[in-house]
C-alpha cells in the first residue's frame, strides 16, 4: 500500500504517453504515483481505433483509472486534455467516486468558450499543417517526413475534430479547486481562460507565463511546482 498522491495527466491533442515526459521527470516521485493517460489510437494504444468524440474519449479515461483512483488525488489537462479532465469528474460524480482534491487546467478557455477550430473535417493537408505550425508543439522532423506525418495526421485529425465538435451542455459546478494555466501569447485569451469559474464556486486560481499554446513545456519547473502546491492535496 503506498502513500503517495496520484497525479493523473489527460492528453492534449496528438499526445501520447511520452508527451508529458518534461514535466513528469522533473516532479518528486517519490512523493506521486503519476498516471499519464493515453487515448486509443496511439503510443501503448497504437493498434486501438481512433475516436474522434470527446464524451466517447472521457468515458474511455474514465473506463481507464474508476478503478484506480484513491483519494488524495489531483488532475492534470492541458488544452484538450483539459475539457478531458472536465468531462472525466462529471462521470466520477456520476459514479458517486471521491473526487480529485484539485484541478489545473492549461490552455484552453473554460468548456462554454466555444472551440476555435471547427472546420477540421474538411481542411485540406496543407491548411491543417499550417495550422499545427500555429500552436507549435508538433516537431519539425514530423512535417519533413511522410511517412511520420502520414502515421501522426490521422491522430492529430480526430483529437481536434474532437475539440471543435465539443459541446459542453449545462454547466454543473463542481465542489473543488481550479488553478488555471495561460500562455501570454496564446491564442487563449485571459477572458477565456476565467471562465473555468462557471465551473466551481472556490475561487479560481490564474497563473500566467510567458509563451505560445505549448508554454508549458517553456517553463517546466515553475508549471510542476504550480501543480503539486500543497493547498491541492486537501
Amino acid at each position: 500500500m503506498t502513500d503517495k498522491i496520484q497525479l493523473y495527466f489527460f492528453p492534449f491533442a496528438g499526445a501520447s504517453f511520452y508527451s508529458y515526459n518534461p514535466l513528469v521527470n522533473a516532479l518528486p516521485q517519490n512523493l506521486l504515483d503519476i498516471m499519464v493517460l493515453e487515448l486509443p489510437g496511439r503510443g501503448k494504444r497504437s493498434q486501438a481505433p481512433l475516436l474522434s468524440d470527446l464524451h466517447d474519449m472521457a468515458a474511455d479515461l474514465f473506463h481507464q483509472i474508476k478503478d484506480t483512483i484513491r483519494p488524495p488525488y489531483i488532475f492534470f489537462g492541458h488544452s484538450l486534455g483539459s475539457l478531458l479532465a472536465y468531462e472525466v469528474i462529471l462521470k466520477i460524480l456520476d459514479a458517486g467516486l471521491d473526487l480529485p482534491t484539485h484541478l489545473t487546467v492549461s490552455g484552453r478557455g473554460g468548456p462554454m468558450v466555444p472551440p476555435r477550430d471547427r472546420d477540421i473535417r474538411h481542411m485540406s493537408s496543407k491548411r491543417f499543417y499550417e495550422l499545427l505550425k500555429e500552436y507549435g508543439g508538433t516537431p519539425a522532423q514530423v512535417f519533413r517526413e511522410k511517412e511520420l506525418m502520414a502515421f501522426f495526421e490521422p491522430v492529430l485529425r480526430a483529437d481536434f475534430m474532437a475539440a471543435g465538435a465539443y459541446t459542453a451542455g449545462k454547466i454543473r459546478k463542481l465542489p473543488l479547486s481550479v488553478t488555471v494555466f495561460n500562455g501570454t501569447q496564446d491564442r487563449v485569451t485571459r477572458e477565456d481562460a476565467l471562465k473555468w469559474q462557471e465551473v466551481t464556486d472556490i475561487p479560481v486560481t490564474l497563473k500566467e507565463f510567458t509563451g505560445k499554446h505549448f508554454f508549458i513545456f517553456d517553463h517546466v519547473a515553475a508549471i510542476c511546482q504550480a501543480i503539486v502546491q500543497p493547498g491541492h492535496f486537501n
